[in-house]
């Protein structure tokens, strides 16, 4: 289980999306579960994610820039972020998507 519900004041969750509908969404989604930090681009999510160094990191697939893959890269590469679990969301339905 990744989360215990007796303390979800010390959870933390990163949500990471370039669409602002999604963020929101699943930032609204997580509330109950504790902290939620959110931003909409994979540069972002690294830093603020060996700043946060959140329990869980909900990572969208495809993005500008860096794209969530390389991004999730990144992070297993750095020892702060290393031990984040990492949740991949798309709004892609194709099976090339699923792993």
């Amino acid at each position: 289980m990744l989360f215990s519900h007796h303390n979800n004041s010390h959870n933390k969750v990163l949500v990471v999306d370039d669409e602002p509908t999604s963020l929101l969404i699943m930032a609204e989604s997580l509330s109950d579960l504790g902290e939620i930090v959110c931003c909409d681009n994979g540069a972002q999510a690294i830093e603020k994610a060996a700043f946060f160094q959140p329990d869980v990191i909900l990572l969208d697939i495809e993005m500008p820039g860096m794209n969530g893959f390389e991004v999730c890269q990144k992070l297993k590469n750095n020892p702060k972020t290393a031990q984040s679990h990492v949740i991949f969301v798309t709004s892609h339905n194709e099976q090339i998507f699923e792993y």
